[in-house]
């Protein structure tokens, strides 16, 4: 069957050949017919065996080489899958590279025929993070059964098989919040991913003091939550372990908790500014006050001042954590502070009543008179001199802002 049978040839008296030109791929069968011969006596032969050959002129080729698995994936062990036209020998490790970046200690351990052509082959991926790929290289030792050679690739040429993304690193999550204090509700938190995870929801956190909203997804990494501080004082937030996973299903660490101190009170009003009194003749007025109480801590202190009782076109800006100040103003103007607290949280107070205002004078009184006497000769020990008035001083040698008068001419 599936053949043309050629002359048949005597190789001794008990011994025949014949060649026989299959006429396609697959099984050749050969068998003699009953009655088809006859020995010395006259006798007919019984049927033959039937004989089969397979006839196999195609050499072997290379369908696919791929990962069996996922990419990317955290497992210790990847399975590629080979498949070929058909059953061959001689397919073993040697047979295959090993191209890998980011591990150490990837290797191949094994090959296991699966089905007709089919083969796995088992990796072990070792430590680390990175690409895996594995190669088929023809070195001359695949043949199939009928002993055809592996065709479709070169002589020591190499068939590049699918590449694989190995990722045993846990995504790492950092948890922050803008400033230590806050005294507006909600409060929002961010967390910020080493890589893309999922799974990151409100159920994952770990909150104190406080209710938290939906997760809010800014981008692949960073992700914001709104929490509603229950009442005054630390709010926390933490992301628990094994939360949410990267695309290679490694779960992350536990984040960091961040803590934010929840304050919505403001702090009692400073005490009303006092200064030096209702003149001065110095430009720099230094103005005082007595603390806020605030029960969070943290309280600095804004002052205006201004040439009217709650103006502030002299000054106006926060002083610090200070109890007094110096403010600089003009000759003829007169001052008037306020101050209010501001807490750590952004909490204000109240401004206090107005100081009471404060002159600067820095112009120097004008000469008074030329003094003079009611005659120029007396017998009297005891001379009355007079003069007219500084204008500023109304006769004092200082005037109200202690300037001191210019000197008098002198008389004779």
């Amino acid at each position: 069957g599936n053949g043309t049978a050629g002359v048949v040839t005597a190789q001794s008296t008990t011994v025949f050949t014949v060649g026989v030109t299959p006429t396609g791929q697959g099984a050749v069968t050969c068998e003699l017919a009953a009655g088809s011969i006859t020995d010395a006596a006259g006798n007919s032969n019984l049927a033959s065996n039937v004989e089969t050959v397979t006839y196999d002129s195609l050499a072997p080729t290379v369908v696919s080489l791929v990962n069996a698995g996922t990419s990317p994936n955290n497992t210790a062990t990847a399975t590629y899958t080979i498949t070929l036209s058909e059953v061959v020998n001689g397919l073993d490790i040697a047979d295959f590279t090993l191209v890998s970046s980011g591990l150490a200690g990837a290797a191949i351990t094994a090959v296991t025929p699966t089905g007709l052509g089919v083969y796995a082959l088992t990796v072990a991926t070792g430590s680390g993070s990175g690409s895996l790929r594995l190669d088929l290289t023809n070195d001359g030792s695949i043949t199939d059964l009928a002993g055809n050679a592996l065709a479709g690739v070169a002589l020591n040429q190499s068939v590049t098989g699918e590449s694989v993304i190995i990722d045993q690193g846990v995504p790492t999550i950092t948890v922050s919040a803008v400033g230590a204090a806050s005294g507006v509700s909600p409060i929002v938190f961010t967390m910020t991913t080493s890589e893309a995870v999922s799974g990151l929801n409100a159920s994952a956190l770990t909150i104190g003091n406080g209710t938290a909203g939906v997760v809010t997804a800014q981008s692949t990494t960073v992700f914001t939550v709104a929490v509603t501080p229950t009442g005054q004082g630390a709010v926390t937030c933490q992301l628990a372990a094994g939360s949410v996973t990267d695309a290679a299903g490694n779960s992350n660490l536990a984040s960091n908790m961040v803590t934010v101190t929840y304050d919505s009170l403001a702090p009692t009003t400073p005490g009303t500014p006092s200064d030096a009194g209702a003149l001065t003749n110095l430009t720099a007025v230094a103005f005082a006050w007595t603390a806020s109480a605030d029960g969070g801590g943290g309280v600095t202190y804004e002052l205006r001042v201004g040439t009217t009782a709650g103006g502030n076109e002299v000054f106006s800006g926060n002083v610090g954590a200070v109890l007094s100040t110096t403010v600089t103003g003009a000759d003829g103007q007169t001052l008037y502070a306020q101050v209010r607290a501001i807490d750590s949280a952004g909490n204000a107070s109240a401004f206090s009543s107005a100081s009471d205002g404060i002159r600067i004078d820095t112009t120097t009184p004008t000469v008074p008179g030329v003094p003079t006497s009611p005659t120029t000769v007396t017998n009297n020990p005891a001379v009355t001199f007079s003069w007219t008035a500084s204008s500023d001083s109304a006769g004092s040698v200082t005037d109200a802002a202690g300037n001191s008068n210019l000197a008098s001419n002198m008389v004779t």
